[in-house]
């Protein structure tokens, strides 16, 4: 069977894979930073993180961390073969990196990302 150079492209992630529900992986986002990425504040920022969740709906994504819950709309912009690029109503453009199907990182500062894990529902 003969391949053209088309089926050697990697295809752009279909936006879909971003819907459902994804939580902040502490244990990810800090594998990779030295244990005192942050000097005498790292364990407070430890704390931070492990907490959010994200919902992803067609049209809205939904974030809450201790009782606190925001939703804002959102459109995807552009995609590729392992990211989605999105673009919230604030004006706000992020890229969201897939690892695999299940966990995905965005960059948030000075370089570092935060790691995001799927939430699947319980059978």
């Amino acid at each position: 069977m003969a391949t053209s150079a088309a089926d050697s492209v990697p295809q752009p992630i279909p936006a879909s894979r971003l819907r459902g529900v994804w939580k902040s992986d502490r244990g990810q986002t800090f594998r990779l930073l030295k244990d005192n990425a942050f000097g005498e504040r790292t364990q407070w920022f430890k704390r931070l993180f492990g907490k959010m969740t994200l919902k992803w709906g067609s049209k809205y994504v939904t974030s809450e961390i201790d009782g606190y819950v925001d939703k804002e709309p959102y459109e995807v912009v552009a995609t590729d073969a392992s990211s989605v690029v999105i673009r919230l109503e604030s004006g706000e453009i992020r890229q969201l990196h897939f690892v695999n199907d299940d966990l995905y990182f965005l960059v948030v500062g000075n370089g570092w990302c935060e790691y995001f894990r799927r939430v699947r529902p319980a059978s």
